[in-house]
C-alpha cells in the first residue's frame, strides 16, 4: 500500500517531503493524472518525480505506479453508496437518481476511514492509549486553531474517567503560564495539523526538553511533530473540496478515549462513581420537580 510504504520512509529532502505530502493528501487522484500533471501539482520537476518513485519507493518508472494506483481504484470501485442500492440476491438496483451532496461526502468519510484503518498501527495505538490512561501522571492536552476541537474532543472524554486531565487553551499569550506545574514524567498530548502551529512546536519541543512523554497526533510523516514524538500517531486528513474533513480523526480520538476508559475501568472505580454522581446531580435538576434550585434553573416546561 503506497502509504505504507511512504511511511516507511527517512531522511527526505525538502523536494521528497513536498511529494510525500502530495500523495498523502490526493491519493483518490493518483491514478488519474499524467506525470507531468503529477510533478507540477506537487510543485518538483519531472525528473525529481521519476526518481523519487524509483529510488526511493522501488517503481520501475512511472507506468507501473499509475498501474498500481489504477488497479487500488478497481478494487475499490463498489462505493458505499453503491452498496446501499444492492439487493439481497446480489444483483443490482439502479436508481437512476444522482447521489446527493450528503451521501457523497458519507461515502467519501467511510473510504477515507476505511483507508486510515488499514494502516494505523494498532500497536501504537495501543501506545498511545496506555500513556493517557496513565492516572499517576498528569496529562496536559494541546492543539491550537482547528486542532483544538480535536484536543476538546479528546480531553473532555477522559475527564469523566480520570483526574489530572489539562486541556490547555487555545491562546498564544496564556500557553506559557499553562506549564508552570508541569513535571518530569507527566504526559502531552499534542495535535497540530497543516498549517503546523509554532508556538505548539515550540512547547512540545520544551517540555520534551523538560521530561515529559510526547504523545503526537500529526496528519504527515513530515510534521514538525515527528522527530518530538515518544509515541507518534499519523492520521492523514481527508481533502476533497475546499476544506479538510476531520472524520478519520475524531473516530481515532474517541477510540483512544473508550480504550483510556477500558484501562482505567478497574483502577478508576471509585473517580467513576464520583464522576457519575456530579453528572447526575448537576445535570438532572431539569427533570427535579422537587429540587430546591428550580427556581434558579430553566424547567422541562418551559421547553414546550
Amino acid at each position: 500500500m503506497l502509504l505504507t510504504k511512504l511511511r516507511s520512509l527517512d531522511r527526505l529532502t525538502r523536494t521528497e517531503q513536498k511529494i510525500a505530502v502530495y500523495f498523502e493528501r490526493h491519493l483518490q487522484q493518483l491514478a488519474f493524472d499524467s506525470l507531468a500533471g503529477l510533478s507540477a501539482k506537487a510543485g518538483v520537476s519531472k525528473t525529481s518525480m521519476n526518481r523519487f518513485l524509483m529510488q526511493r519507493l522501488g517503481y520501475t518508472g512511472f507506468g507501473q505506479f499509475k498501474a498500481e494506483r489504477q488497479k487500488e481504484i478497481e478494487h475499490r470501485l463498489e462505493s458505499p453508496i453503491e452498496r446501499y442500492q444492492r439487493r439481497n440476491d446480489g444483483s443490482w438496483e439502479t436508481t437512476g437518481i444522482a447521489p446527493t451532496p450528503f451521501q457523497r461526502r458519507i461515502a467519501e468519510y467511510m473510504q477515507h476511514i476505511q483507508n486510515v484503518g488499514a494502516y494505523l498501527d494498532q500497536e501504537t495505538l495501543e501506545e498511545a492509549a496506555n500513556a493517557i490512561s496513565q492516572t499517576d501522571r498528569a496529562l496536559y492536552v494541546l492543539g491550537q486553531r482547528m486542532s483544538f476541537s480535536l484536543a476538546y474532543i479528546l480531553a473532555t472524554n477522559l475527564h469523566y474517567i480520570r483526574s489530572d486531565v489539562f486541556l490547555m487553551r487555545d491562546d498564544h499569550a496564556s500557553l506559557p503560564t499553562e506549564i508552570f506545574n508541569t513535571k518530569p514524567g507527566d504526559v502531552l498530548f499534542v495535535i497540530s495539523r497543516r498549517r503546523y502551529s509554532e508556538n505548539t512546536c515550540r512547547l512540545a519541543d520544551y517540555l520534551r526538553r523538560s521530561g515529559l512523554t510526547i504523545v503526537a497526533f500529526t496528519d504527515s510523516e513530515v510534521s514538525p511533530l515527528v522527530p518530538l514524538a515518544d509515541v507518534l500517531l499519523v492520521i492523514p486528513s481527508l481533502d476533497a473540496g475546499t476544506f479538510e474533513s476531520l472524520g478519520a480523526q475524531v473516530v481515532v480520538i474517541e477510540t483512544l478515549a473508550l480504550m483510556a476508559a477500558d484501562k482505567c475501568r478497574e483502577s478508576g472505580k471509585e473517580y467513576f462513581q464520583r464522576a457519575e454522581n456530579i453528572l447526575t446531580e448537576f445535570f438532572c435538576l431539569i427533570q427535579d420537580s422537587d429540587s430546591p434550585f428550580d427556581s434558579g434553573f430553566l424547567k422541562a416546561s418551559d421547553l414546550s
